[in-house]
């Protein structure tokens, strides 16, 4: 074991801006005042891109292993993860095609259908599946079995009509996704009958995809929404 080269949480070369945002005006959201830091559990640069093979369909549910072993000490892990307190669940925001960091070594060398990809879910690593663990894990085992999970994705068409949309979602301003913290009852999300709960990831909004700023003005600008949620069927 040897200790990782990894960005820190605070006072690193990554220091997102982290909030939580509440949309509750009809043709607008309202940012709210800061209540609890989101951090990101790593950050690092993707390398030459950030792209993924979207003509490989992936089965939804579907759980990979994927062992992962760095080949020098300050290896980068080549993927970046977001991690809201209270949720277990991990998600992948970016995966780097650089085959000099690990998940880019691992991609190149499995089959398409067994890459690592943006999207997905880190469930556990080594056996552990609470935050605090794996963050450990991270940072300081030289090797490591990730758990992935392939998201369940679905869509919800939503109408504001002149309502409020009754959603609080909690988001890294350089993630790819909004996670659901709360749906009001009288809001038009509530209205539409889209059965989000607590935890979900809002992974497109309209056009804007797999970009927390985009898919913001999308909820601040259109009245006509139609989203992509994204959720962890959780270990099997």
């Amino acid at each position: 074991l040897w200790p990782r080269h990894f960005p820190q949480l605070s006072g690193s070369r990554h220091s997102p801006h982290t909030g939580a945002m509440v949309c509750c005006a009809s043709d607008s959201c309202t940012m709210a005042e800061v209540v609890e830091q989101a951090p990101i559990l790593e950050k690092v640069e993707y390398g030459e891109s950030g792209d993924i093979d979207t003509a490989v369909p992936a089965k939804v549910g579907k759980t990979l292993v994927v062992p992962l072993e760095y080949g020098w000490q300050d290896q980068d892990i080549g993927m970046a993860l977001e991690a809201f307190e209270p949720s277990g669940c991990v998600f992948v925001s970016g995966v780097s095609s650089n085959a000099a960091t690990a998940i880019g070594s691992y991609n190149e060398h499995v089959e398409p259908s067994e890459r690592v990809r943006q999207g997905d879910y880190v469930v556990s690593i080594d056996g552990h599946t609470d935050l605090h663990s794996m963050r450990r894990c991270l940072r300081s085992n030289a090797t490591m079995d990730l758990t992935i999970q392939r998201p369940f994705l679905f869509e919800v068409r939503v109408q504001k009509s002149g309502r409020p949309l009754g959603l609080a979602v909690k988001y890294d301003a350089s993630g790819a996704s909004l996670m659901v913290r709360r749906v009001e009852e009288n809001g038009a999300v509530a209205a539409a009958n889209g059965d989000l709960v607590c935890g979900d990831r809002i992974v497109g909004v309209n056009c804007a995809s797999y970009c927390a700023r985009a898919m913001l003005e999308e909820l601040r600008n259109s009245d006509c929404i139609e989203l992509t949620i994204s959720r962890c069927l959780g270990p099997v």
